[in-house]
């Protein structure tokens, strides 16, 4: 999609809003479930509260935005949090057509219908959509890329993704999911053991068919340093200490190439939203407010 087409995309998007009772509150600040619809009709949905300037949150492969919920608490004194449903997954609907591409449209045109100044913190295979909706939007004041897998000589080269799409085929969800996790994410068992034990897990493994193109997505992937030569917005990597050195090859080399910087999360791996929210959340915010 060039940016005329973007811009005209732009121009159909519809807004509605559905709010939803909050468990709590948070930071004296209403929270809510907002529907945004993108181009192609999806309407993507989007968990909100807080004061502040937009901070958006795009979840990686095998999640949804309940992914986020022990860290946006801590950061709605100081931004007003969105944590987004990529197409497909949580409370937000999907197409026909699926390609990465589709996915940074969204990002983009969803950051397009948030109040300015815009942040956006992207995780995992999110890093790598919101890495290509940089490219095609001006709208992001910083973002933070937390471990984008970039698939680079010495990186995470993703394999097939043929173990994950046979056990959703044989109707075993969740091996499919824990599957994904060990082989292809590479979590820990610790990590991998919190996500089992989290009220969310039931709902991760509902959209763990979407895992299987999004692996595919990455394995097609070809990133170009040039492509990004235009690209004026400042943006920092998050990299956890103890992740594996393919992990760490894929962050380093693409910071390298695009002249950004590297903050590194001690004593984390992949996600320190679960394990060092509090970490993160001060991370993040040093960053962003700088």
């Amino acid at each position: 999609m060039d940016r005329r087409q973007f811009l005209a995309g732009l121009a159909a998007l519809a807004v509605t809003r559905t709010v939803r009772a909050a468990a709590g509150p948070v930071n004296n600040a209403s929270t809510g479930l907002l529907r945004l619809k993108v181009s192609d009709g999806t309407s993507i949905a989007l968990e909100e509260g807080g004061t502040g300037p937009s901070l958006l949150f795009v979840h990686g492969a095998g999640s949804f935005r309940k992914a986020w919920a022990r860290v946006t608490p801590l950061l709605q004194s100081q931004f007003h949090t969105y944590a987004m449903d990529r197409r497909g997954h949580g409370d937000s609907t999907d197409a026909a057509a699926y390609s990465l591409e589709r996915e940074a449209d969204d990002v983009a045109q969803v950051a397009a219908q948030l109040p300015e100044p815009v942040f956006v913190l992207g995780h995992s295979f999110g890093g790598i959509v919101t890495l290509e909706a940089l490219k095609r939007s001006n709208r992001f004041k910083r973002a933070v890329l937390y471990e984008p897998p970039m698939p680079v000589p010495g990186g995470m080269v993703s394999r097939s993704p043929q173990a994950v799409c046979d056990a959703i085929a044989a109707g075993d969800n969740e091996a499919a999911l824990v599957t994904f996790f060990t082989d292809y994410a590479r979590l820990s068992p610790t990590v991998i053991a919190k996500f089992r034990n989290d009220p969310s897990w039931p709902q991760r493994v509902k959209l763990a068919p979407t895992v299987c193109r999004e692996i595919t997505a990455v394995r097609q992937y070809h990133f170009d340093p040039a492509s990004f030569a235009q690209l004026k917005t400042p943006m920092r990597f998050f990299l956890g200490s103890d992740s594996p050195k393919p992990m760490d090859t894929s962050v380093r080399t693409v910071a390298e190439a695009l002249h950004r910087d590297v903050t590194v999360l001690p004593g984390q791996q992949h996600d320190a939203m679960y394990t060092a929210p509090d970490l993160l959340a001060r991370e993040v915010t040093a960053y962003l407010l700088a």
